[in-house]
């Protein structure tokens, strides 16, 4: 039993190191299925010292909390791959009646432009919702968590000036895109888009997992790591 409980605890331990650092999906989830293994070797509870039960309820938990942030890493990682794709029918879902004028070229950075906002709507929305503690981080969060969080999750006027910016307010592009291309319903997808996007990734964890390091990690692989 003593062996056990000390593969329980030295796994938990990797196990929780990864979860808060930079474990990736296969490493997590190779690890929960390990933590997984050895609980049904365990005796039953009433077996067991107050110190081995203890070990136990921390490697449940540990077991828990990989499988959770391995699937929601694997949610960001579609999303990634669906931001391109959503933003391109966003623009056309978008365009006006008479489009027969809207250039190859205009039609592209359109498209780069709502990519790029749609991104960094979700990141920031993602970010407004990262549990902060009033009196400190958790003790299993990251050492790196952000101690800055909006205010406020980003409106449709923030948007809507993300997405004039990226288009080009000094030149002809804003006022040709205008022409062709219903601004304000861009944006109102865009923000249907990015909270639809930062929902799925939410319930794929439990709320312990998603107020530990789990949030953090996703927003670090989707906003920062993957540029």
């Amino acid at each position: 039993m003593d062996d056990v409980v000390k593969s329980l605890s030295r796994v938990a331990d990797d196990a929780g190191r990864l979860a808060r650092d930079k474990g990736q999906e296969t490493e997590l989830n190779r690890l929960s299925r390990q933590l997984d293994d050895l609980l049904k070797r365990v005796p039953a509870s009433n077996t067991l010292s107050s110190a081995d039960r203890a070990a136990v309820q921390r490697a449940t938990e540990q077991a828990r909390l990989a499988r959770d942030i391995a699937k929601a890493l694997g949610v960001s990682d579609q999303i990634a791959g669906l931001i391109s794709k959503d933003s391109i029918d966003i623009v056309k879902a978008s365009r006006r009646a008479l489009t027969t004028g809207m250039t190859p070229t205009l039609q592209l950075r359109l498209q780069t432009a709502t990519q790029k906002v749609l991104k960094e709507t979700t990141c920031q929305l993602m970010l407004s919702q990262i549990p902060r503690k009033t009196s400190g981080l958790s003790a299993t969060a990251p050492a790196g968590s952000p101690s800055y969080r909006p205010l406020q999750p980003p409106t449709a006027l923030n948007v809507y000036r993300d997405l004039e910016a990226q288009i080009g307010q000094l030149d002809q592009a804003l006022s040709e895109a205008k022409k062709y291309v219903d601004l304000s319903s861009v944006v109102g997808k865009l923000l249907t888009k990015s909270s639809g996007y930062v929902s799925k990734v939410k319930n794929t964890m439990t709320a312990a997992s998603w107020d530990n390091a789990g949030a953090f990690r996703v927003y670090m692989q989707l906003c920062v790591l993957k540029k």
